[in-house]
């Protein structure tokens, strides 16, 4: 007898194979994104800081180098004191050269404008000139205002 029979047998469903994607791995997947993407902000956000450092960096030598120019041009009067200034000084230069107060005032007027609090000094001698600027550097860890120095010969 040759029959044809079928007969269906009911299946357990196997829980050990997995088919698609569970919420843990989705949820790992998404924290690792999460820092990744952190890191990366941290990073640019370093490197425009470290953009505008170098900037008031490159500023304060341009100022400070411009002032020694000045200075070397006019060597008489710059080793007689006539442009010396003090950081905090209101007056600008020797009163009795108006030539010296008003290139000392420009300069100043730039130190402020251009660097983060900044304040300027001038010391001449008959021996050379210092040119100091002064800033505030919010960038480096425990050091809130920066000297720079710069002596030359007259």
């Amino acid at each position: 007898m040759n029959r044809n029979t079928h007969t269906f047998a009911y299946r357990k469903p196997d829980f050990h194979t997995q088919t698609g994607v569970g919420l843990v791995e989705v949820l790992f997947a998404v924290v690792i994104f999460a820092f990744g993407a952190l890191a990366i902000g941290n990073i640019n956000i370093l490197s425009l800081t470290s953009i505008r450092t170098a900037e008031v960096h490159g500023n304060v030598n341009n100022i400070a180098h411009e002032m020694l120019e000045i200075l070397k041009a006019d060597s008489t009067s710059a080793g007689e004191g006539v442009y010396n200034i003090d950081f905090d000084e209101d007056t600008t230069a020797d009163a009795g050269n108006a030539i010296a107060q008003n290139l000392v005032t420009e300069w100043r007027s730039r130190v402020r404008t251009q660097l983060p609090a900044g304040t300027g000094r001038i010391d001449c001698d008959d021996q050379g000139c210092t040119v100091s600027l002064r800033w505030r550097e919010k960038v480096i860890p425990g050091e809130d205002t920066i000297t720079y120095n710069v002596r030359a010969s007259l």
